[in-house]
């Protein structure tokens, strides 16, 4: 029977996987995702000369002159960083679209400023109306200006960037509201202005890191994404937080490309199943309910770790989901104790008068939990003083179990406190004691279902399962019934 978390567990990642590209740790990614960029550059290449878009509107850009990449970023969950030489270095960009509300968004670790007013950090190739120029000037601010906006340039504070520290910078304009320009450092919102001549936003071609091959960027710069859209104050701190959240993979779920197929890896345990779900848009439903992709479902554990390759989807982007959940269990040994005693066996320890019995109860609770027959002791009287009776199973097979469980039904009517029952597991090559399994006190005056996990230190073994039911040597009671015995795996 499978359940949906718990125990069922998710892992998410996205596959946007162009060729040479790699995936990060989705965490972040997906926040970003989330908001529908038109343009997301990643930086997680590690050779080549194409910057690849994982928004899927295909405005991929282009390596130019020297670029580092595999450089450590901010935090794993962003994957890692280009180095852009202040030399060089630069990133061609096709042009996006005219937007009315828009948001810039970039993570930088500047070594220095070029000469001049301005250091790109994004430029439109020309200047003319609605182009965006977006800048680090010399007072350490942040530039954002839009040709024609009434006034042109809106800058940050003052200060407000540094040499070799990493930054979450974000800026939102928004024509419908005044042209209102907010400006955000490391989450938070640092100051407000106006671009008051509303001017929509027009971003031709352009680069990252220059303007025309100039005003060159030194740093290290990642996850750069823009918006036809406003990033509201509560989207930006997610963002930043999201650069450094637990990633929520408890699976280690991985996906890589390889040639014209996806390969996905994720970390597996005994016992578990796995099922591959997708989705190409990731807010029409909760995960656990995306669909399963091309009958992947039910996939059998093979650990430590599960491979599937997949032919690659012809999608721009695409979801994915590996969703652990429990194996049904498996009966691997029951007994009703209708078809008499079989392999079971039973003996005395202690004083005479006790012992256990197969058949039909009249004393206790008067009748098997299920059709006739129960094992008891004694099933027609109570229990003797200094009783010492065991009742061990036939041997049952451990041996590729990675786990399992104990299943059975009782009455229990013992003194408490001084009477017990107590459930063993015994190595079935020598009846030796493996583990015990907590054991059994006190009253419960009617059929109750009981399941116990079988301990490690049984699994891989051949073994029994002992109940042994013990007294003192005052009172007695009607005492220890068992039936519907049964070991399921897991």
């Amino acid at each position: 029977m499978r359940t949906c978390l718990p125990p069922t567990t998710l892992a998410l990642a996205l596959a946007f996987l162009p060729p040479g590209a790699h995936a990060a740790n989705p965490v972040y990614a997906n926040q970003v995702l989330a908001d529908h960029p038109v343009l997301y550059y990643g930086f997680d290449e590690t050779s080549g000369t194409q910057a690849t878009d994982s928004s899927g509107a295909g405005k991929d850009g282009t390596y130019m002159g020297t670029i580092g990449f595999e450089f450590e970023s901010f935090h794993p969950n962003l994957g890692t960083a280009i180095d852009l030489d202040g030399s060089s270095g630069f990133i061609d960009v096709p042009a996006l679209g005219t937007y009315r509300q828009s948001s810039v968004e970039v993570w930088i670790n500047i070594d220095g400023l070029a000469g001049g007013c301005c250091t790109s950090i994004y430029s439109t190739d020309t200047w003319a109306s609605g182009n965006l120029h977006f800048n680090l000037k010399t007072a350490r601010d942040v530039e954002h200006a839009i040709n024609g906006g009434g006034p042109n340039n809106n800058n940050s504070p003052a200060g407000v960037i540094e040499n070799g520290i990493w930054y979450h910078v974000v800026v939102t304009y928004d024509t419908t509201a005044a042209g209102e320009t907010k400006f955000y450092i490391d989450g938070v919102e640092v100051t407000t202005s106006a671009h008051t001549a509303r001017t929509s936003a027009t971003l031709i071609a352009a680069q990252v890191g220059a303007w025309n091959g100039g005003r060159l960027l030194d740093a290290r710069i990642d996850e750069f994404a823009i918006y036809d859209s406003i990033l509201t104050p509560e989207r930006v701190e997610a963002h930043y937080q999201a650069a450094t959240a637990a990633a929520g993979d408890p699976l280690g779920f991985r996906v890589r490309a390889s040639g014209p197929d996806l390969v996905f890896s994720w970390e597996s345990k005994d016992g578990m199943l796995y099922n591959l779900r997708s989705e190409t848009d990731p807010s029409a439903t909760d995960p656990p309910e995306w669909p399963i992709l091309d009958g992947h479902e039910n996939l059998e554990a093979t650990p430590p770790e599960n491979t599937l390759t997949i032919p690659r989807p012809s999608d721009s982007r695409r979801f994915f989901v590996i969703e652990q959940f429990p194996a049904p269990p498996v009966s691997i040994f029951s007994d009703d104790f209708e078809s008499g005693q079989g392999g079971w066996a039973f003996g005395s320890d202690g004083a005479a008068g006790t012992a256990w019995e197969l058949g039909v109860p009249t004393n206790g609770p008067g009748s098997a939990n299920s059709l006739v027959n129960c094992f008891g002791t004694n099933l027609a009287s109570d229990y003797g003083i200094n009783a010492d009776v065991w009742l061990r199973s036939p041997a049952i097979d451990l041996t590729t179990a990675g786990g399992a469980t104990l299943n059975y039904f009782q009455y229990r009517d013992i003194e408490e406190g001084f009477d017990f029952g107590i459930i063993s597991v015994l190595d079935a090559a020598d009846d030796s004691l493996i583990a015990e399994i907590p054991g059994i006190d006190s009253g419960a005056f009617a059929w109750e279902l009981v399941s116990k996990s079988i301990p490690a230190e049984a699994l891989g073994k051949m073994i029994k399962i002992e109940f042994r039911m013990t007294s003192d040597a005052i009172e007695t009671f009607p005492g220890l019934f068992i039936d519907d015995f049964e070991v399921t795996v897991p």
